[in-house]
């Protein structure tokens, strides 16, 4: 699974990020009406993590990039337990 070097992974991954997903800014960028949403982009890089260690060491900063109301789900104690138990995840967290 290591075909792909990390930077490379790491564009492929960035279109489940749902905060790049949805910027405007970056140059070839089109609006996808039939894109993921992000009840899918979530679950999606939780999973994607599970199949590597080289996946999971890029996937990670995404899952957490952007937190959201829904990626949380009214469950802020189960974020703030995982960022006390793994505090280096805290270091990933750009958008709440």
């Amino acid at each position: 699974m290591d075909v792909l070097p990390p930077e490379l992974t790491r564009e492929i991954l960035d279109s489940f990020c749902t905060h790049h997903s949805k910027r405007s800014d970056v140059e070839g960028y089109f609006p996808d009406p039939g894109g993921f949403a992000e009840e899918e982009n979530i679950p999606t890089l939780a999973r994607i993590r599970l199949v590597s260690k080289s996946l999971n060491e890029v996937a990670t900063p995404l899952l957490y990039h952007s937190i959201t109301e829904f990626s949380l789900r009214g469950n802020w104690h189960l974020l703030a337990r995982t960022l006390v138990d793994r505090s280096g995840l805290a270091d990933f967290i750009r958008h709440v």
